[in-house]
């Protein structure tokens, strides 16, 4: 039984294999599904049979089957369930991946990395500037799908080994899959020198399906982000483990795997703090006994150093064999950041892929880093200063929205923090029973409050049926995006205008904006300083009230800068169709233009509605969100000379352009 129970496991294993490359259920789910249960069943024969054996007549087997518990099967059934969404969700190699993948394609069957017949057939464009590591870690993964399909078409079968097939793509993407899930299995069994199995099994579970690391194990596996998480867990472990007492062997063992996670996401460079603050404490304790631990500092450093240079050494010889230098870094990557000017709050709460408004499980997960902090306060403060520097970097980024991606993508690399931080509050909670249920119910109650304004001012009916959707969303109007507090509550604070406004402005990022006042879609611009919307015949406008009235404009900064350039903000042509309030003996109305709290411009106005602009230099302009104030000569109540109307008005608006030059 024992044997046969082996036999049909690696029977099955390879069965599925093929299943998987070729998509052999495609569109018949269940059927995989009924296989993976089979494997399950298995795996509990084979548990059964080892616990049955006398633990002094146990082989290294049978110990590897017993030790499986209830969370180590936990975490095998959500494998299992991984593979099916893999089979169900992830087609092909696409857009980035579809770069990545052709790195390993021209290695293996064309012996080089010249691209340029796959940019003809497989009609990449850039594959010179992607990062090399994936297609190292792929390797085995396509070779097997190579020599298996090869092995097939020798027995008769006509698949196509070109290397472009669906099939090798499908192998990568599996390779993904079963990289990531090597890293989520390294981040449980660190959680568990914390936690309890089942706690820390939890937590990796749902920091995987509440975030983005479902999708890009199990959907999008051609992009990097799995390799990442493996790779820089893989570099966690090794440190963790021998962080007390570290032998030369040791070193070098953790300087190959921080080559590796370098390779696979260059701004896993960041997590080199840790063996850094090693470093430093060993100089410092060198000087109590400075024959021997000066020169073992050394050794261990070259050790270090040595074995780095290994892990990168691809990427080394792909730079200079694609770009023609061994540090040749692609302009397009190299050059586009905004160290002075990272986006850090959009980075996270953003409604543009942030970490925090797009995965709220995560946002839960850092509020229990301090609790995890308790635990072991050298460990959690290090990985904390890790995430904030990747922070720091993804929102330096040109692109710091990730383009076309679901969530933060770039966080993958974080995940054991995440992990750790979800299981620390999951702890805490714990020993308070009631926190869970009444943080729910108050939340429920606060809806109800909202409801109930809406109600007392009109704005929700009394005397028809109100839908879940109509409370929800008046509720919506008053906070937003809870997950975007505190931020968008500091915003809405600071620019007069509501916390959800915050999240509607990150829905879009504009090369040009025209803002149609008094149109339905104008109230996410405008912050203090309107009126409510008017018409007149068929225009639309908004009279400004007060000194002061605010728009907020997310506007693009440049992508790419040319070789040899920095990064630089577009000039932008403000223009606007105005016409001024007049009473009276009234002075010369004046509109000056502040952005970002400097002035612009300054315009005097006509009696009568006309167009006017003001150009703004690219200095004044920020790369996201930017503030434009107008500022008022005059502003005079119709009141004060008779009339009924009790707004200090001081110029009619009916449209905003914001033009890039």
């Amino acid at each position: 039984m024992w044997r046969l129970s082996h036999a049909l496991l690696g029977a099955l294993g390879l069965f599925l294999f093929h299943a998987l490359l070729v998509k052999q259920f495609r569109g018949a789910p269940l059927a995989l599904a009924g296989l993976l249960a089979l494997v399950f069943i298995l795996v509990l024969v084979n548990r059964e049979i080892a616990d049955g054996v006398a633990p002094a007549a146990r082989t290294a087997i049978h110990r590897a089957w017993v030790s499986l518990e209830g969370p180590e099967l936990l975490l095998l059934a959500f494998f299992l369930a991984l593979l099916v969404v893999f089979d169900a969700g992830y087609l092909r190699a696409t857009a980035d991946g579809r770069h990545y993948f052709v790195h390993v394609r021209s290695l293996v069957i064309d012996w080089d990395l010249e691209f340029a017949n796959e940019n003809e057939l497989f009609r990449t464009e850039m594959p010179d500037i992607f990062p090399f590591g994936s297609a190292v870690m792929w390797l085995p993964f396509y070779l097997a799908a190579h020599l298996w399909l090869s092995l097939l078409n020798l027995a008769g079968a006509s698949y196509d080994v070109g290397g472009f097939g669906n099939p090798y793509q499908m192998a990568i993407g599996l390779g993904t899959l079963i990289y990531g899930f090597a890293g989520l299995l390294i981040v449980y069994r660190i959680g568990r020198d914390y936690f309890s199995a089942w706690t820390a099994a939890t937590a990796t579970i749902f920091v995987t399906i509440g975030s983005f690391l479902v999708w890009y194990l199990a959907i999008e596996s051609s992009y990097s982000h799995g390799n990442s998480l493996f790779t820089a867990t893989l570099f966690l472990l090794i440190w963790s483990r021998t962080r007390d007492n570290r032998t030369m062997s040791q070193w070098a063992w953790l300087g190959l795997a921080a080559g590796l996670m370098t390779m696979v996401r260059w701004q896993n460079a960041v997590f080199l703090l840790f063996p850094l603050t090693d470093a430093l404490g060993l100089v410092r304790g060198a000087f109590d006994d400075a024959d021997t631990r000066f020169s073992g500092a050394a050794r261990s450093a070259a050790a270090f150093g040595a074995s780095f240079f290994v892990g990168v050494a691809p990427q080394l010889v792909f730079w200079k064999v694609v770009n023609g230098g061994w540090l040749a870094l692609p302009h397009s990557q190299s050059g586009q950041q905004w160290w002075t000017e990272s986006l850090i709050t959009d980075i996270l709460f953003s409604s543009n892929h942030g970490l925090f408004s797009w995965h709220p499980v995560i946002f839960l997960a850092v509020l229990g880093i301090p609790f995890f902090l308790i635990r072991d306060v050298r460990f959690g403060s290090l990985l904390a200063l890790v995430f904030v520097a990747q922070v720091y970097i993804n929102g330096a980024v040109a692109m710091w929205w990730g383009g076309h991606a679901f969530g933060a993508r770039r966080f993958a690399s974080c995940t054991l923090l995440f992990a750790l931080g979800l299981a620390a509050l999951m702890t805490w909670a714990r020993k308070r029973p009631m926190l869970a249920p009444t943080m729910i119910l108050g939340a429920f109650a606060l809806v109800n409050a909202f409801f109930i304004m809406d109600i007392k001012a009109g704005r929700l009916p009394t005397s028809e049926g109100i839908s879940f959707g109509q409370i929800m969303s008046t509720t919506y109007a008053r906070l937003g995006n809870p997950f975007s507090l505190p931020a968008s509550v500091v915003f809405a604070r600071r620019y007069g205008i509501n916390p959800w406004q915050y999240d509607q402005l990150g829905l879009q990022i504009y090369n040009n904006l025209t803002i149609d006042v008094g149109s339905a879609a104008d109230e996410r611009f405008l912050g203090r300083g309107w009126s409510n919307a008017e018409t007149a015949g068929d225009a639309s406008y908004r009279w400004a009230i007060g000194y002061e009235s605010i728009v907020v404009a997310p506007l693009k900064a440049a992508i790419v800068a040319a070789v040899g350039e920095s990064l630089e903000q577009a000039d932008y042509l403000v223009r606007f169709r105005v016409q001024p309030y007049r009473f009276e003996g009234a002075p010369p109305q004046s509109i000056e233009l502040w952005v970002n709290d400097s002035l612009a411009g300054r315009i005097r106005l006509v009696d009568r509605l006309r167009d006017y602009s003001v150009e703004v230099p690219r200095e004044l302009l920020g790369r996201h969100l930017n503030v434009f104030r107008f500022r008022y000569a005059y502003a005079r109540a119709p009141a004060d000379d008779g009339g009924n109307d009790t707004r200090p008005l001081a110029a009619r608006f009916e449209r905003i352009e914001f033009i890039r030059q």
